[in-house]
């Protein structure tokens, strides 16, 4: 036996099995995610105890102890006393004193104990290491998790066998060690590594000092592993049902299949059940969702809610999809909405798609229809279901002596059905070939293009519409030419670049009487700048706007080379009619001579701010018909700002339609802490609010706190009555544990916030 001060390399101790007593106090947070704790946690004091992170080393590293005085004899026990210290590639365990025991193996070590990895600290008192039999003890732990920013305290830790063991008067927190905002409490902690399960018994959740929650036994999971069981509750209040409180059950099924059942309390309306299955095939995925209020005492009936998403790519050039949508009734969206979004759903979709491809061909198939959720619509005005759609489409380059042109074919078949007798149905065969040709310069491009548009109806009129013919054909060429010239200058001594864009774009369509064929899925397209180089002014298939006409357009920018960013753009853009339009919607008439002026101006002057105005002056109408402004602002600091306003003056079928409206939406950090978040839509025509939002978070170094109350208007059985939702959501995140209420409704009404 020697006795003196050494450092020694002993290349037996402390083999990697060993340490599964001292990690097993990791895996009481397995389950929680690790996230980016600069931001989570920013507002904590320091974390870990002052001691410097150990770093991992090669694993071919050899063992080293070191101590102020070390005994051992020449059957390999060693006795380690005064600053102890093993050292491992992937660990260390120090203290006064260690002592290792050959015969039989054991580990053992008392007073100021550390044992030590890049990702978790352990102080103990003592403790007590078997490895050839996998079992041991430590006494009064206390832990860090660095990678969860958790830590906690256990009076024992055993190690029962190879993968279980046992935690006594254990606790857990992501809340500093002197200030305990929020703690879990459990009598005794049972792990099975095994099965990937955690059995407490006797939990109690406390805020503050104050128990909030016991749970006399608690199953969780302790690996990434899915485990069944109890997820948190969600709690709401709304005008409508009242107060809200479910609680979702999840069900790992299968490895490629899952399911959620969450019952729900609606203290006006009832018990009711939400569904979740979900799963995957070799060839995709599928989910199912159904929500049922088997009596709700408010509406007097059964109500319910289902989808279902199935989606296949049976080979790569072979795709299927279904999407089903079916609610119960027409309010259901107005009762059980968690926005105005939701609330002002018109129409909800169902849908089968096919797509093939064959060498340049590409096949579709599309059967679609959609259920009307809003009271107001009456069953004439509901949308045409397509029953079935067939596509084919193709496109390919000629090779030719001359410039290069593209050749482009797309065909259509569909058949138009409807709920309402009043409305005409049938069938439209359609095919459109396509000849363009481009001709490229890096300041120049020209582009000549020529479409025939074929179109054959089959119709069976309705009963108002039976001196009209059954059978329509039309053929229509569409010929244009778009002129582009890219022209660039350096300013403020290359910094800034400017670049401007004229641009020609002549559209010739002769005039066909179309007034014969039904609108099925025919509408005015969507107000853009892009809208006017495009061959048709409608959307759908049912009429082909006449024109001769010339499209002038100047974009000029001004680009920030420096910092990336596009600080002045203009673009001006007006149509010329060289002849009146007779093709037309309702009641718009659309006359020769100079028409839409469309004019957009927007800035990034700053990498926070955004600015842009769109609007387009109608000559015809001698107005603005319609506008688009917004102002937006993202701070560093999470600041948001959205400002914006609409206008829009349209003439159809019924007459004359316009609305003005306003949104204003922000997030004020008012301080570290404390955001303040609001919202607020306002309707000029109708001298109404149509959506108001105020909520607060307040956020600490380990939980956060979000109130916010809403009301939004909400479809009602009358057009002169208005009807408002007002709902109160509050969430309570305990950071590192999960979410207490409602999350993601102040996300989704504040554009660019998050917290």
């Amino acid at each position: 036996m020697r006795s003196e001060p050494a450092s020694l390399v002993i290349m037996s101790v402390y083999q990697p099995k060993r340490c599964q007593l001292i990690a097993t106090i990791l895996m009481v947070a397995c389950a929680v995610p690790v996230i980016s704790q600069a931001q989570m946690y920013e507002l904590c004091p320091a974390f870990l105890p002052e001691r410097p992170l150990i770093t991992a080393l090669p694993l071919d590293t050899p063992t080293v102890a070191e101590a102020d005085q070390a005994e051992y004899d020449r059957e390999g026990n060693v006795i380690l006393t005064g600053n102890a210290q093993i050292r491992r590639p992937t660990e260390q365990i120090s203290g006064e004193f260690l002592q290792y025991q050959s015969h039989p193996e054991e580990i053992s070590g008392r007073g100021n104990l550390w044992y030590e990895t890049p990702s978790f600290l352990v102080k103990a008192q003592s403790a007590v290491i078997e490895p050839a039999r996998e079992q041991g003890r430590l006494e009064d732990a206390i832990y860090w998790l660095v990678d969860h920013h958790a830590t906690g305290k256990a009076r024992y830790v055993e190690q029962l066998t190879a993968s279980r063991f046992r935690l006594r008067q254990a606790t857990y927190s992501t809340c500093p060690v002197t200030q305990r905002d929020w703690e879990l409490r459990a009598s005794r902690i049972d792990l099975n590594r095994d099965r990937g399960r955690g059995l407490a018994r006797h939990t109690t959740l406390r805020l503050g000092n104050v128990p909030v929650l016991y749970l006399p036994l608690v199953s969780f999971p302790i690996d990434d592993r899915r485990q069944t069981g109890f997820l948190y509750p969600s709690v709401g209040n709304s005008s409508s049902s009242g107060f809200e409180i479910s609680t979702p059950w999840y069900w790992n099924i299968a490895p490629h299949t899952d399911a959620t059942l969450t019952p729900r309390f609606i203290s006006r309306r009832g018990l009711g059940l939400d569904s979740e299955w979900r799963y995957l095939h070799r060839r995709g995925y599928g989910e199912v969702h159904f929500n049922l209020l088997p009596n709700d005492r408010v509406y007097g009936e059964t109500r319910w809610q289902g989808q279902l998403r199935h989606a296949a790519q049976w080979r790569h050039d072979f795709s299927t999809e279904l999407l089903v949508n079916r609610v119960s009734d027409d309010h259901y969206f107005r009762d059980f909405s968690n926005s105005l979004e939701d609330a002002a759903t018109d129409n909800i979709e169902s849908a089968f798609r096919v797509r093939y491809r064959v060498g340049s061909w590409q096949l579709g198939l599309l059967a679609q229809q959609y259920q009307t959720v809003n009271p107001l619509i009456n069953k004439p005005w509901y949308p045409y279901r397509i029953m079935p759609r067939v596509t084919a489409n193709t496109s390919t380059s000629l090779n030719t002596a001359g410039p290069d042109l593209q050749l482009t074919f797309r065909s259509e078949l569909t058949r138009f059905d409807h709920l309402s007798k009043l409305r005409t149905t049938g069938q439209r065969l359609r095919a459109t070939p396509t000849l363009s040709s481009r001709y490229e310069r890096p300041y120049l491009e020209v582009t000549p293009r020529i479409t025939l548009d074929l179109s054959h109806y089959k119709l069976s009129r309705n009963e108002r519409e039976q001196g009209l013919p059954s059978t329509i054909s039309r053929s229509l060429p569409l010929i244009s030419l778009d002129t582009r010239l890219f022209l660039e200058r350096s300013y403020g001594d290359g910094r800034f670049l400017g670049l401007l864009e004229p641009r020609l774009y002549y559209l010739y369509v002769p005039y066909r009487d179309q007034s014969d064929i039904p609108l099925f899925d025919t509408g005015r397209a969507t107000f853009s700048f892009a809208q006017l180089f495009q061959p048709n002014r409608y959307t759908g298939g049912d009429r082909i706007g006449d024109a001769n006409q010339l499209t002038y357009a100047l974009a000029w920018s001004l680009i920030d080379t420096r910092q990336g960013l596009e600080t002045l753009a203009i673009r001006l853009a007006q149509q010329y009619r060289f002849q009146d339009a007779k093709v037309t919607l309702g009641r718009e008439e659309l006359r020769s001579g100079p028409s839409t002026v469309l004019g957009e101006i927007a800035s990034q002057f700053h990498r926070n701010w955004q600015a842009s105005i769109t609007t387009e002056y109608d000559s015809d109408q001698s107005r603005i018909s319609r506008s688009h402004s917004y102002l937006r602002y993202r701070g560093d600091g999470g600041g948001v700002l959205n400002l914006s306003y609409t206008y829009s003056h349209s003439i159809n079928v019924g007459g004359a339609n316009s609305y003005r409206q306003a949104d204003v939406s922000f997030a004020y950090p008012a301080s570290r802490q404390w955001t303040l978040l609001g919202r607020v839509g306002y309707a000029f025509d109708e001298n109404r609010l149509i959506q108001s939002l105020a909520g607060i978070r307040y956020e600490s170094c380990c939980w956060a706190l979000r109130i916010a109350a809403q009301r939004y208007v909400v479809n009602s059985d009358s057009e002169n009555e208005r009807r408002y939702r007002n709902s109160v959501m509050l969430q309570l995140e305990l950071k590192g544990l999960g979410n207490l209420g409602r999350s993601g409704v102040l996300d989704d009404a504040i554009l660019g916030y998050r917290p």
